[in-house]
């Protein structure tokens, strides 16, 4: 289950590379050594889709169905449809990821484990990380956003007004700890330990002029796999 999740993760987010390069050029020039590859990234993209589904027909067939709607979610995002995408609106882009992050993440354990108090609960974190980090990659990538027309939270709001919507985001992890506080007992450290690095980090980011790429990606992308050793030491 986690490698299929894995290779799902990894062939959507290929697909957003390849539909974001314009505005990604701007942000992260880096990229533009892959200018010429992008036949190959979608190729290696459908590959990692086929894969993460051949993984999941050895679990089971509703697996399949899961992964299904995390990958339309994430082609309907990043590939415009007569020159229209949802990427394109208003905080769509990220309700959308943070939607297609939680389905995966909360549906699949369901598939085993039919308990929809963990349903609802795993859904509720992921989707308000989900939220936290998308506009807050937003913020650091708010120039080529705003050249591209992208209307990102923070070329709406301003760096002052998504400051404060990410405290109220990450405060609002608070109350998802009253609502399901009976389940969450065992991993209470835990939990609060990431509530309060939320907030460091929404506060660095918030307040630093620089771009810093790989802090961001270290920090915030990387700080899943931060929990699950937590979870598991805990």
């Amino acid at each position: 289950m986690f490698l299929a999740g894995f290779f799902l993760t990894f062939a959507v987010y290929l697909l957003n590379v390849v539909t974001d390069f314009e505005e990604d050029s701007i942000n992260k020039p880096e990229i533009l050594i892959l200018r010429d590859k992008k036949n190959i990234i979608i190729f290696i993209s459908l590959a990692s889709y086929m894969l993460a589904i051949s993984i999941g027909l050895c679990l089971n067939f509703e697996t399949i169905i899961v992964m299904f709607i995390p990958f339309l979610i994430g082609f309907v995002y990043s590939v415009k449809i007569r020159g229209f995408r949802i990427k394109n609106l208003f905080f769509a882009k990220n309700v959308s990821i943070s939607l297609s992050w939680a389905m995966e993440a909360s549906l699949m354990p369901f598939i085993f484990k039919r308990n929809l108090f963990l349903l609802l609960s795993v859904f509720c974190f992921v989707f308000i990380k989900g939220m936290i980090n998308t506009i807050l990659f937003d913020l650091r990538d708010v120039e080529g956003d705003a050249l591209s027309g992208v209307i990102t939270v923070p070329v709406k709001m301003g760096r002052r007004n998504t400051f404060f919507l990410l405290i109220f985001l990450n405060s609002l992890l608070f109350l998802w700890l009253l609502l399901f506080y009976k389940f969450l007992i065992p991993h209470l450290i835990f939990i609060l330990i990431c509530i309060f690095y939320g907030y460091a980090y929404i506060i660095y980011f918030c307040k630093s002029r620089k771009r810093h790429n790989r802090l961001y990606s270290i920090i915030v992308d990387d700080e899943w796999l931060l929990w699950m050793l937590l979870v598991n030491f805990f």
